[in-house]
């Protein structure tokens, strides 16, 4: 009787970074460009590795700032061996910014993405998200994604299947969406008992993923962390561990054509009190959003009265 096939692993190895969190934007440029460089040394040093990143607002901000560093990483982008993954200008709060100005924020980043990269993710990620409202999967659809990964709200606070399945709104709008409940990050250099303790608990998936790299706004890739992989693949023939990203893990997904199951509304919510935090910012933001869209009427009804052609 032949033994069965090692069950495929996907492992996306990232830096969860807040740009601005409670601290001044000069401190998360530091901690962007020092996430960068470790990342860009790791991914020339190690072969088959593969560095995932998102949030333009960082590469910008890296590439006014440290622009040989900058095109380091258009050339790893070529390679293949750094992944432009997620897309939009930021890891946002899903909750309270209107559909609006997600689609924006979205078409900002991507616009980005396109003109320094050449590429476009489709596969959206908000790892450190609180929440996910239910019109969400409407406005990835509609923005060019197809998949969805998020953390958020966590395991043992809100019951979803275990793996990928279709969310669905009520326009009928979907995605393929996973949580990974293994969250986002390798705190303390645990490499090996996160995969111990989470590939047990994603026992029933055929195909799984695991997110990986050290810390929390920042710090990325370790090489304590990657020996500690490299233990693990060696105790564990019955996996196959793909250095991988987002897209390619939601690709095998899809071709295995197993019936996934089926999540409706919203996915709501994780550690309310957290909003009142940055009450400051979020308020602002809602004050920006309602000069906005009177300007935009303005500018409309000039544009009807043919008095100004729209801008």
């Amino acid at each position: 009787m032949n033994a069965p096939a090692p069950k495929p692993v996907h492992l996306v190895c990232n830096a969860h970074l807040d740009p601005v969190w409670l601290w001044q934007w000069e401190d998360g440029l530091t901690e962007a460009i020092s996430t960068f460089r470790v990342a860009a040394r790791f991914c020339e040093k190690h072969e088959g590795f593969v560095f995932c990143h998102n949030e333009s607002i960082l590469y910008e901000t890296v590439e006014q700032a440290d622009p040989d560093l900058f095109q380091h990483i258009q050339k790893l982008v070529q390679e293949k061996k750094w992944h432009i993954a997620g897309g939009a200008y930021l890891q946002p709060d899903v909750n309270n910014p209107s559909g609006e100005s997600h689609i924006r924020q979205i078409l900002l980043g991507k616009n980005y993405f396109r003109s320094r990269f050449g590429v476009e993710p489709t596969t959206a990620y908000n790892f450190d998200s609180f929440g996910h409202t239910e019109g969400f999967p409407q406005i990835l659809k509609g923005c060019g994604y197809d998949s969805y990964i998020f953390c958020r709200p966590p395991v043992d606070t809100w019951d979803l299947p275990v793996g990928a399945f279709h969310w669905i709104d009520r326009s009928g709008s979907s995605v393929v969406a996973r949580r990974s409940d293994d969250h986002y990050q390798t705190l303390r250099a645990n490499m090996y008992e996160k995969l111990e303790k989470w590939l047990a608990h994603f026992q029933d998936e055929d195909i799984s993923l695991i997110l990986w790299g050290i810390g929390n706004h920042g710090g990325g890739v370790s090489e304590q962390d990657f020996a500690e992989l490299q233990r693990f693949v060696a105790d564990h023939p019955e996996y196959r561990f793909i250095q991988s990203t987002p897209e390619n893990f939601f690709s095998d997904v899809k071709r295995a054509a197993t019936v996934l199951p089926r999540v409706h509304g919203p996915i709501e919510r994780n550690m309310p009190g957290t909003y009142s935090v940055m009450s400051r910012v979020k308020r602002a933001h809602r004050r920006a959003e309602s000069a906005i869209l009177a300007l935009e009427r303005l500018a409309s009804l000039s544009w009807w009265i043919d008095s100004q052609p729209y801008p």
